[in-house]
């Protein structure tokens, strides 16, 4: 089971190396990413939301039990409906970009070995899907679900 704890360290090391990302959140669903939103302006942009992961338990008996988290980041611009069709346009390539740089990092930290303690040690790359994301409290950008595969 990935631990918040975990979870912190990981989007630490998303927000300081990747520089697209001027702000990370750790929320447990929606109406908790809505408290946040409201103190956001798109001088923060762009926003890196980790999601607590739901964690369930795989196998058939509990000699082969292990937890696979499901797990959801998202790539966040807040954006002003007004500034037209071009500047929608700009803004979702802008958040393209810095989710491709993320799951190039996921990717790497899974085959890194001096990350051993890493949460994407057990990720599950077959499982990453990245859908756009419309008019979510005001933002734009891409959610990325994925799982990891991971012992207690």
């Amino acid at each position: 089971m990935i631990t918040i704890s975990n979870l912190r360290t990981f989007t630490a090391e998303v927000l300081a190396e990747i520089p697209e990302f001027n702000k990370q959140l750790i929320v447990i669903d929606d109406p908790q990413l809505s408290k946040f939103m409201g103190d956001i302006s798109e001088d923060d942009n762009l926003i890196f939301v980790a999601v607590i992961p739901s964690h369930k338990m795989n196998g058939n008996n509990s000699d082969d039990a292990m937890p696979l988290d499901l797990m959801l980041f998202m790539v966040l611009n807040k954006f002003d409906r007004q500034d037209g069709q071009e500047a929608f346009l700009n803004s979702m390539e802008l958040c393209q970009l810095a989710t491709k740089k993320l799951i190039d990092k996921m990717i790497a930290n899974k085959r890194d070995e001096t990350k051993m303690c890493g949460i994407m040690k057990f990720l599950q790359t077959q499982s990453i899907s990245v859908d756009p994301v419309w008019e979510l409290l005001g933002c734009d950008g891409y959610e990325i679900n994925f799982q990891l595969k991971s012992r207690f």
